[in-house]
């Protein structure tokens, strides 16, 4: 279930930034969360947790993503050696992890 939600997730991010693309009046990050919010919508059963949590979990899967996009930068950076990148890289983790 977990692996579903990961692919779901990141099939999610592929096409908001396809949408951005397209339409850069929005960010990334605004185009996420519209899809997931129509996604949450389109749910034939109406949960009422969900509807309630709605804004929560999709805040927090924006965190998500955009921890991911960290990691990604590490990981490029890491492979650059570059070690100045790393370092302004793990202070904005430290600063978002703060947020959490």
């Amino acid at each position: 279930m977990v692996d579903n939600l990961d692919r779901a997730l990141a099939r999610l991010a592929n096409l908001a930034r396809d949408d951005h693309e397209q339409n850069r009046s929005m960010s990334v990050e605004e185009h996420y969360t519209r899809r997931l919010d129509r996604a949450v919508e389109r749910q034939r059963t109406r949960y009422t947790y969900l509807q309630r949590a709605k804004s929560t979990t999709t805040t927090l899967l924006i965190h998500r993503a955009k921890l991911r996009s960290l990691l990604e930068a590490i990981t490029s950076e890491v492979l650059h050696n570059n070690k100045e990148g790393v370092e302004i890289v793990a202070e904005l983790l430290a600063e978002v992890e703060k947020e959490l």
